[in-house]
C-alpha cells in the first residue's frame, strides 16, 4: 500500500482545505522561495480522506512538510 500524505492548506499552494495525496515525485532540483521559505513542486495522485482516487495532482509543498518523520 502506498503512503498517503496529508498536507494542510497552509503547507501547499493553490488549493483549499487539507490535501490527501500519494506522492510520486518531488522535483528536488528546483527549490522555490515563497514568503521566505523553501518549497518544492510535487506530482502524485490526489485521493479522498478514505482513499478513493480523485486523479493526478501537481502542487507546490513547503519543504519542511516533505522531511521524513
Amino acid at each position: 500500500m502506498q503512503r498517503v500524505w496529508t498536507f494542510e492548506e497552509t503547507d501547499y499552494l493553490f488549493g483549499a482545505g487539507a490535501l490527501h495525496m500519494v506522492v510520486d515525485r518531488v522535483d528536488w532540483t528546483r527549490p522555490r522561495q515563497h514568503n521566505g521559505e523553501t518549497w518544492y513542486d510535487v506530482d502524485g495522485t490526489e485521493v479522498t480522506k478514505d482513499g478513493r482516487v480523485i486523479g493526478p495532482r501537481h502542487t507546490t509543498v513547503r519543504a519542511s512538510r516533505l522531511q521524513p518523520g
